[in-house]
């Protein structure tokens, strides 16, 4: 194989018979082959090389240098030997790419250019557009073949899918991310990091329903000293107004306990102290009513406009862990993501919730998974940049504030892949370098990747309260009401009972 890994210096008396013995169907652009021919006192030395006869390309031959007794070697191809066979003359390479959600009426090349569905197949979409800018500079067009998938092994461990096709020769370079682990590396060969790739399960993080929305306002110790204060103040009261001799109109503690309870719940009271002693302590408990309800009303208006939004972790341990249904976007490799992984949380996670799923519910639309996502306890798995444009149409501000992201794949570069032992991968990676350096890399991630849909914290919402919400008051109504027509039946009884027998 006439490859880089070796350089061939070939002599022949004629150039053009030279040529026509040579056999170019291994010949690359990575070839090193020179072809010396005799003139006079001095020899002509030619560069030759084919790109690749399999494709279509045609065999070069230019001149490289000359030898002469008297002057010596003089070399008139400057260039490094791959910049100057940058230019492939318009050679047709196999571009392979996976797709998932190609229209059967739209051809290859259409879709894989459509922005307007960015969002179906965004990394194959700009890995064409990366291998596009590759064509412009080397000068090469593309024969497009698509898959369906990235990698998948038979039973007799052939390698099918982009990795398989690669492998096999098939094409010459991927126009398809791929992540590149140790089983890979020995079948393709990785160009250049161009695509920052993860995948999450996305939910709703719900503001937290507290059950003790009327106590926690104060602290115990609050609540203890405000209790303490009252007490004294029913004893402190009752003293005096037996002092006053009122005891016909308040003959027992109960009632003017009563009479506390109503001017610290803001209700008033019927009772005119007439004495300095009690009118004090009246003003003392009136005043500090009004205090501990400003404090208490205000607490409680701010935690309602403040809920707390408890987000869970980015763990899939506590997903595991939660209540929250699950389902994927169906693309290949989010099984193998829960499978091959060797993270003790994915393993929980697999085992707890994942494999239990029958496959026609692990498995839904993107329209369908985050329709149900918006409606709240449920968490659906996808690549953000396919999720994002749906998250946008779909959920309100207040949805979006709420938006919740577990990964399944930590974020990570994926890189072009070409053919091992290749010159055009090599080729490739010149070129990638290039479109990285010129900022051609980064314009088209900003042009194919989603933006992350925006939460504006400072907007205005009004919210309404929930039943849940006020629960506890309508139970302590209800709880209220209950007993006082107990008592009040209890009473009756006892009355009716001591009237029939006088």
């Amino acid at each position: 194989t006439f490859n880089d890994s070796y350089i061939w210096l070939l002599f022949g008396e004629n150039l053009n018979e030279s040529v026509d013995l040579l056999h170019d169907e291994t010949f690359s652009i990575g070839t090193d082959l020179v072809i010396a021919t005799p003139r006079l006192n001095e020899y002509t030395l030619y560069d030759v090389y084919n790109p690749a006869k399999e494709r279509g390309g045609k065999l070069n031959v230019t001149e490289l240098a000359s030898w002469h007794n008297e002057t010596g070697f003089n070399v008139t191809l400057n260039q490094e030997k791959y910049q100057r066979r940058a230019n492939f003359h318009g050679l047709q390479l196999k571009v392979i790419a996976v797709t998932q959600y190609r229209p059967d009426d739209m051809s290859i090349e259409e879709y894989l250019q459509d922005h307007t569905t960015k969002a179906l197949d965004s990394m194959t979409k700009f890995g064409f557009a990366i291998v596009s800018h590759l064509g412009d500079i080397f000068n090469f067009t593309m024969d497009i073949e698509e898959t369906s998938f990235w990698d998948q092994v038979t039973e007799n461990g052939t390698h099918l899918g982009m990795v398989g096709i690669l492998h096999r020769s098939e094409a010459d370079i991927s126009a398809t991310p791929a992540l590149l682990f140790k089983e890979r590396a020995i079948l393709i060969k990785a160009i250049h990091p161009v695509w920052p790739w993860r995948t999450c399960f996305m939910f709703r993080s719900m503001a937290s329903r507290v059950s003790d929305e009327f106590i926690r306002p104060f602290s115990t110790k609050s609540w203890i000293v405000t209790a303490v204060v009252v007490t004294i103040s029913v004893i402190v009261l009752g003293l005096t107004l037996k002092v006053e001799l009122v005891k016909d109109r308040f003959n027992t503690w109960i009632e003017v306990g009563f009479v506390a309870t109503g001017i610290m719940c803001q209700q008033g009271s019927l009772l005119v102290p007439t004495s300095i002693s009690s009118r004090l302590v009246v003003l003392n408990l009136l005043y500090f009513s009004i205090l501990i309800y400003n404090y208490y009303s205000a607490s409680v208006v701010s935690a309602q406009l403040n809920q707390p939004l408890e987000k869970m972790n980015d763990s899939m341990h506590q997903l595991a862990q939660s209540n929250l249904q699950i389902a994927a976007e169906p693309i290949t490799y989010t099984n193998f993501g829960l499978t091959a992984q060797k993270d003790w949380e994915i393993k929980e996670f697999y085992v707890k919730r994942w494999k239990p799923l029958a496959d026609r519910t692990r498995y839904i639309p993107l329209e369908e998974g985050f329709a149900r996502v918006a409606k709240g306890g449920f968490a659906y798995h996808t690549d953000p940049n396919t999720g994002y444009p749906y998250v946008e149409r779909l959920f309100t501000n207040q949805m979006i504030c709420e938006l919740t992201e577990v990964h399944l794949f930590r974020p990570q570069m994926m890189s072009l892949s070409g053919r091992h032992n290749s010159p055009f991968t090599e080729m490739a990676k010149i070129g990638a370098l290039k479109l990285s350096s010129a900022g051609l890399l980064t314009r088209q991630q900003k042009r194919w990747m989603a933006r992350k849909p925006m939460c504006i914290r400072d907007s205005f919402i009004l919210q309404s309260i929930s039943i849940l919400t006020t629960a506890p008051a309508f139970i302590i109504l209800f709880v209220g009401i209950f007993l006082a027509s107990v008592i009040c039946i209890w009473e009756n009884l006892i009355f009716k009972s001591q009237d029939s027998s006088k």
